[in-house]
Parts: structure tokens; C-alpha cells; sequence
């Protein structure tokens, strides 16, 4: 009985060692791993003092500044929006992506045909500038002249 008992505690000691040695695998493991974490902490906090920064910056600046703002037109059917008030008919075709030589015209409600918006022509992106209300525009290749 003795030697069943001797092998028995052996074989539970044997285990106990076995359990023991995977535990600390699992330790060592685990504080690989809160290495690694710490360090992406320390990347994070440094990221966000940056950022912090970059704010401060932001809100010192934006004091200085008169505040922006921006107006909506649409081109195409293609909502845009520009930093003035005012637009060329150049830079809205540059807007749309359209060739130089093709033609902008506003798009108005009523009868009639929509003006022609000439390059250099400045036109106010105001919601109260006439016509009243959201601006739209279309660009078109240009009509060939007679005999062309």
C-alpha cells in the first residue's frame, strides 16, 4: 500500500510541477504582452499630447482670424461648396472639371433662357443675391458658329 500511496502523491506531485510550469509560461507570456501594451500607451498618450497641441494651436489661430465661411452652389446637379462669396464663370468650370472653352450658364427659374456666365463675370453665391436663393449652374460645349 505504501508504494501505491508513493506513486500516487508522485504522479499528483508530477502534476502540480506540470501545472506550475505552465502557469508560468503563462506569466512570462502575459508580461510580453503588458510590454508591448505599455509601450503602444506611451505611443497613444504621446499621439494625444500632439494632437492636444495641435489644438491649441488650432484655437489661437482661429482668434486671430475672422471666422470663415463657406457657400454652397451646385454644378452639374453636383453639390459644391466654395470658401467666397463670389465665383467666376472660369472657376466654375474649373469647379466641374469642364474644358476652358465650354460655356456656364446659371440656371434661373422662370421662362427664358438661362444666362451666360462669361469667364471673368463674377457672380455672388448669396442666398440673397439676385436671383434669390441657391445657385446652380450648368456647363455645355459651346454652340458652333455658322460656317464652322
Amino acid at each position: 500500500m505504501e508504494t501505491a500511496e508513493r506513486d500516487g502523491d508522485e504522479g499528483c506531485a508530477s502534476k502540480s510541477v506540470e501545472a506550475l510550469e505552465r502557469a508560468e509560461q503563462g506569466l512570462k507570456k502575459a508580461e510580453g504582452d503588458l510590454k508591448v501594451l505599455e509601450g503602444e500607451v506611451l505611443e497613444a498618450e504621446s499621439e494625444i499630447e500632439r494632437a492636444e497641441h495641435e489644438i491649441e494651436i488650432a484655437k489661437k489661430e482661429l482668434k486671430n482670424e475672422p471666422q470663415h465661411v463657406s457657400y454652397e452652389l451646385i454644378v452639374n446637379r453636383v453639390r459644391h461648396i466654395w470658401p467666397r462669396e463670389e465665383i467666376t464663370g472660369a472657376e466654375i468650370k474649373k469647379l466641374a472639371g469642364s474644358p476652358s472653352d465650354w460655356v456656364v450658364n446659371q440656371i434661373v427659374d422662370g421662362p427664358g433662357e438661362d444666362p451666360e456666365i462669361l469667364d471673368a463675370q463674377v457672380v455672388h453665391l448669396s442666398f440673397d443675391a439676385c436671383p434669390k436663393g441657391e445657385k446652380r449652374f450648368t456647363t455645355r460645349k459651346p454652340k458652333t458658329s455658322p460656317g464652322a
